[in-house]
């Protein structure tokens, strides 16, 4: 089956299962492009109706936000592994896994 897609731009909370489904994605499908918002321009900043405050999604951000983010997409290379997690554990930017600091 071929592609049906000219581009395909993935625009995903800045949270974890944003994240996971993100990867998930990207090495589904081939091609995909990025375009990213913060966690800090998408997080609700008072309750209302069924989210609570602190809750991080792509539907609180502004409208700015969304089209700064669209103006800014880039191409996936998921082959392209400039660091990986080992990396960045040795120069202690992150911690192991399941491992308090």
């Amino acid at each position: 089956m071929g592609r049906r897609y000219e581009k395909l731009v993935l625009l995903l909370d800045a949270d974890v299962a944003g994240r996971q489904a993100r990867n998930l994605l990207d090495r589904s499908l081939s091609g995909c492009w990025h375009a990213f918002i913060s966690a800090e321009e998408s997080t609700l900043l008072e309750r209302k109706d069924y989210k609570d405050e602190g809750d991080v999604g792509v539907e609180h951000a502004g409208k700015n936000a969304i089209l700064e983010s669209l103006l800014k997409i880039r191409r996936s290379y998921p082959e392209r592994k400039v660091f990986v997690r080992e990396d960045l554990i040795s120069y202690k930017l992150i911690a192991p896994l399941h491992e308090r600091v």
